[in-house]
């Protein structure tokens, strides 16, 4: 488990890393309580970079404006919890918002929030933002702010970035339902 969040994208598994990374530095990051695992990810120190040096095999994409969430922000005298997605623990912190994409619930970053949503409505949320998206070539995880999410051959990798930060992963039935080209 992650205990702190990390600024750079860190990834998992088979993976390549994204062109704009490649032979950056890389630092070997532990897993959970057993740093042993098979499973290496790396934190990639990563700089801005423009449209025009967007990562390989990304590309840009909008969401679908008549796809909103419904989301409310958890402004409750809590601590925080954690929950189970996308097979591996999930933190939620006070401020945060709980998310309902078409029936999928998760929670989102307040900062993240705020930087790539707008209201449409009462309590619905439309996503403002361009997105990257490849698909992964093979299974793998990907650090969220939340926690780690793993993904299967033919699954999205998203970044709210364009040097790939900020990234997270969704299934190809969903991402081709709420997504489309942003040329």
């Amino acid at each position: 488990m992650i205990t702190r969040r990390l600024p750079s994208t860190v990834c998992a598994g088979p993976e390549p890393l994204p062109q704009a990374v490649q032979g950056r530095a890389r630092v070997p990051v532990g897993i959970g309580r057993d740093a042993s695992r098979e499973e290496t990810r790396y934190r990639v120190a990563v700089n801005r970079v423009s449209s025009a040096q967007m990562p390989a095999g990304f590309r840009r994409f909008r969401r679908r404006s008549d796809h909103p969430v419904a989301a409310v922000r958890l402004l409750l005298d809590t601590d925080g919890f954690t929950y189970r997605k996308w097979g591996g623990e999930q933190r939620c912190k006070p401020g945060d918002w709980l998310v309902d994409n078409a029936g999928d619930i998760y929670t989102v970053d307040a900062d993240v929030f705020a930087r790539t949503y707008r209201a449409s409505g009462p309590g619905q949320y439309v996503k403002v933002v361009p997105v990257l998206a490849r698909i992964a070539e093979a299974p793998g995880a990907i650090a969220t702010r939340e926690g780690l999410s793993h993904y299967q051959r033919g699954d999205y990798i998203v970044s709210n970035h364009e040097d790939g930060t900020d990234a997270y992963c969704m299934t190809a039935a969903k991402f081709d339902s709420l997504y489309e080209p942003d040329d």
